[in-house]
């Protein structure tokens, strides 16, 4: 909880430019806001949506015992399609990218979805947007953008959840993991966007599907 909050932060200062523009035309124009706030309010309220239902309908009335298994088969799901996508990206030649400006009401439906199941254990919620984004034809960086600013208010709600929903106290030990995942993000945003024209993001989803289908199968086969 407490790395999600520092990693929020961590967009927010990074991408303070963005969010004030967006923040701007919203003011300017409540009724009818721009395309990009559009995809970022229904996203929000699509994983909000999914992920309360999860944690309320499932997490806390079901035992965790029984869930761990259809969470594990669901993650290796998850994972073989992430490979598959990143095979796709990796063999496409992409000659049409759609901009940012171009973005509709659907891609924040989806992409909201992705954002919600990934808080199932062991799904990369960056992974699974950034994937999706993707796959919707977008351009690496905007991608990476729009995933990191769809995921500042699910961090910072998630945070909000957990600390009113349990008995955590605020320690320095807490306060050390939001600064270091604060540093740590903010480092890792940077260099990302910096670098993300000479990222092939095919191999990044396709290691990353890899991974969590392989991580998936070896808990579900050791724990039965």
């Amino acid at each position: 909880m407490w790395l999600h909050l520092g990693t929020a932060l961590a967009a927010l200062i990074a991408f303070r430019e963005k969010i004030y523009d967006l923040s701007k035309d919203f003011v300017k124009s409540p009724t009818n806001p721009s395309q990009e706030f559009k995809f970022l309010l229904i996203g929000t309220a699509v994983s909000a949506t999914i992920a309360f239902s999860i944690i309320v309908g499932v997490y806390e009335t079901v035992d965790s015992e029984y869930l761990d298994r259809p969470s594990t088969i669901f993650s290796a799901i998850v994972g073989f399609f992430m490979t598959i996508t990143g095979l796709v990206q990796l063999t496409a030649v992409r000659n049409i990218i759609r901009p940012r400006s171009n973005i509709r009401n659907i891609d924040g439906l989806l992409i909201g979805i992705a954002q919600g199941v990934a808080i199932l254990p062991g799904i990369s919620r960056s992974g699974l947007t950034l994937c999706s984004l993707l796959v919707r034809g977008f351009d690496k960086k905007d991608a990476l953008t729009l995933s990191f600013l769809l995921g500042i208010p699910a961090s910072i709600g998630g945070s909000i959840y957990g600390l009113t929903s349990s008995e955590i106290s605020l320690s320095v030990y807490n306060l050390i993991a939001v600064c270091v995942s604060f540093i740590t993000g903010l480092i890792t945003i940077r260099l990302m966007l910096n670098f993300a024209a000479k990222i092939n993001f095919g191999v990044f989803v396709f290691t990353v599907g890899i991974l969590l289908t392989s991580s998936s199968l070896f808990s579900y086969f050791n724990t039965s």
